[in-house]
């Protein structure tokens, strides 16, 4: 039980950077059609949507953000599946994030995933129909609907060098 706590805070971890990555980074947005509304604050891309800060992609069918005062304070992705890299920092291994849905909502900053939800970093995976993490609390919910289970799957990390005996005894 103390190995898949881990692995959920590393996961959680993970999803705050995937949000924060490289904030100040400018945003790049490729896709096949924009359709901008002024008066509800909406821009809606489809069309084999590439979305890219910094080290995080999103590929989906569908982005739409809605915004007010100039600023984002919605964001829904849709695909099948939507998908999300992070390239691997120093310390961390490459995080990938697959969903037929994902909702960022930042005066919550809470990051919802649903359908189908796949994380892998590295060889660890978590497999569920939801989560949800709130990142001011970084706490992660995953949940699975009824009939349904979550899969989790990690490799522990060996800390122990191969010349030093698993006792901590001097060689």
């Amino acid at each position: 039980m103390k190995s898949f706590i881990v692995l959920l805070l590393g996961l959680s971890l993970c999803q705050t950077n995937l949000i924060l990555a490289q904030t100040g980074a400018p945003i790049r947005i490729h896709a096949g059609s924009i359709k901008v509304d002024q008066k509800s604050g909406s821009i809606i891309y489809r069309n084999k949507v590439r979305l890219r800060q910094g080290n995080m992609t999103i590929l989906a069918d569908k982005i739409t953000s809605k915004t007010s005062g100039g600023k984002i304070r919605h964001i829904i992705a849709t695909g099948s599946p939507v998908l999300v890299r992070h390239a691997a920092d120093v310390d961390f291994q490459t995080t990938t994030l697959q969903a037929k849905r994902l909702e960022y909502t930042v005066t919550e900053r809470s990051l919802v995933m649903s359908g189908e939800v796949k994380v892998l970093q590295g060889p660890d995976t978590l497999l569920c129909d939801h989560i949800k993490y709130l990142m001011p609390s970084r706490s992660l919910s995953a949940t699975a609907d009824t009939g349904h289970r979550i899969h989790a799957s990690f490799v522990p990390q060996n800390n122990t060098s191969p010349t030093q005996p698993m006792d901590g005894s001097a060689p």
